[in-house]
């Protein structure tokens, strides 16, 4: 909980610092003349280092001010750092049960979020890419895993494969190496 104590917003801009439930100090700010016109940081115990933005097309930026672009483009969600710690995600589950945390992929042929409409054989469902600097950019694949329809799904139905891929010496895409279907 935070609350406001004080601050300035002329024509959207400025800073609102206030303190938070443990007593320290909690800051937000939005550059620019009207709320629009620049990012959003969130910053805590009175530090300079914008640690949290909001960026004004909506990228939320963890542990920089500054976004990357990789094999898909300019996420929307970016944790960023130089460390294990400031550069992990950690989903933890903390329950007296054997069930255990998950990430989850979703998709739909329905362009409405939230929308039903069934994925065809052969549909990427979703894939975790490995991709580095090569001294350019980060956009080359060194390696990845994806999951795709394997068959015709249908009410309670999905049958899927996994594709496991790499990317040899002097390749500029990764290549099938290893693929697990709907047989297993």
């Amino acid at each position: 909980v935070v609350k406001v104590l004080g601050g300035d917003i002329p024509g959207g801009g400025g800073t609102v610092t206030g303190t938070g439930t443990a007593g320290t100090v909690t800051k937000w700010s939005a550059g620019g003349t009207g709320i629009e016109d620049g990012p959003i940081t969130f910053s805590t115990n009175d530090s300079t280092f914008a640690g949290n933005i909001i960026t004004e097309s909506g990228t939320v930026l963890i542990g920089s001010s500054t976004s990357v672009t990789n094999t898909a483009g300019t996420s929307t969600l970016q944790v960023l750092g130089t460390g294990g710690g400031d550069s992990s995600l950690t989903i933890g589950r903390f329950s007296a049960n054997a069930s255990a945390p998950q990430l989850n992929f979703t998709k739909s042929r329905n362009a409405t979020i939230g929308s039903n409409t069934i994925v065809v054989d052969d549909d990427s469902l979703g894939s975790i890419i490995w991709s580095a600097s090569d001294g350019v950019d980060m956009v080359s694949y060194a390696a990845e895993i994806e999951a795709e329809v394997d068959g015709t799904p249908g009410s309670n139905d999905m049958p899927g494969r996994l594709l496991f891929k790499t990317t040899a010496d002097g390749a500029a895409g990764s290549t099938l190496a290893l693929t697990l279907d709907s047989s297993q």
